[in-house]
């Protein structure tokens, strides 16, 4: 029994001594991109032209080298740290968007999330390291809008994209659509960035888009505040809104046409939460004026609601 017992003590000690030599071995590092994200994990392979890392939060990932701006050797127990905060970040597949629009940053490839919010769902695919694709409805399945997004250059803390907008009334009515394509440059990475966005867009029948079509812009920015908290700020500002009259002349004594333009603005403000990796929440008010509503301010609740697929 003396001797079952040693053998027995003998063994533990040699898994304990194995698994320590073996996460010994392991040279921890953190891989910097040239558009500011942070992977850590180790390297388990590096043929020289990507590098395979091993992660805690995102399992492996190949990165091709000439994304790479740094690697930094760090320990076991800080790699442990600064996993846990990964995971825990805004990480860049929510961070590419604020309550309404988006910004020029890039999706990394087969990353695709979903989006609830009180206007209706959305679903976003990554298609390439550039493209994404995305279909956005309302809760009442009209209209649809398709969205494409491609980042056209992206290296550190600068970021520019093109893409657009355009959708159909659905069954409300196939001859109503709406067509919006913008640029977007962003400024900072995935966990602090200010946005500029702009383009024309027309909602009608497809027949009057032209004439109905005006110019919009956005301001947006996301700043961390914690580990599990982002301060979110956006907007949404149309200028040129067309509006038709039709008054009484008793000059002519006919009904004469008069068109006037208008502006409205949109102005969000609110927190995103993420506890988890793959899903977060955010909250926020949204203030409309501006000439279209008679300079009004309107407060609005805005609540939505991503998931990681």
């Amino acid at each position: 029994m003396k001797h079952f017992a040693l053998i027995l003590l003998v063994l533990f000690c040699s898994l304990v001594s194995f698994a320590q030599t073996e996460t010994e071995e392991k040279q921890y590092v953190i891989v910097t991109k040239n558009d500011g994200t942070e992977y850590v994990g180790y390297i388990v392979s590096d043929d020289g032209r990507e590098v395979l890392l091993a992660t805690e939060a995102l399992g492996n990932l190949y990165i091709p080298k000439h994304e790479i701006k740094r690697i930094d050797k760090i320990s076991y127990e800080a790699a442990m740290a600064e996993a846990d905060v990964e995971r825990l970040a805004i990480d860049k597949l929510f961070a590419t968007r604020y309550f309404l629009t988006t910004n020029g940053m890039a999706t990394p490839k087969g990353n695709h999330y979903a989006y609830w919010s009180l206007l209706g769902p959305e679903i976003h695919f990554a298609a390439t390291d550039r493209l994404s694709l995305g279909l956005m409805s309302t809760w009442i399945g009209s209209p649809w809008v398709f969205a494409g997004k491609y980042t056209i250059a992206s290296k550190e803390n600068f970021h520019f994209g093109m893409g657009t907008l355009v959708g159909t009334g659905g069954y409300l009515g196939a001859e109503f659509g709406v067509a919006l394509p913008f640029a977007a440059v962003t400024f900072g990475n995935n966990k602090n960035n200010v946005n500029f966005s702009g383009g024309w867009g027309g909602a009608g029948e497809w027949s009057e888009m032209g004439d109905n079509g005006s110019a919009l812009f956005s301001v947006a920015a996301c700043f961390k505040a914690g580990r599990k908290i982002s301060v979110i700020l956006d907007s949404f500002v149309i200028t040129g809104l067309r509006e038709v009259n039709y008054e009484w002349n008793p000059n002519t004594e006919m009904v004469e046409e008069r068109i006037e333009y208008s502006t409205l603005a949109l102005f969000i403000s609110g927190i995103r939460f993420q506890t988890d990796s793959n899903k977060a929440f955010q909250v926020g008010f949204t203030t409309i004026a501006g000439s279209a509503v008679d300079d009004y301010v309107i407060p609005i609740p805005m609540v939505g609601w991503y998931r990681a697929l």
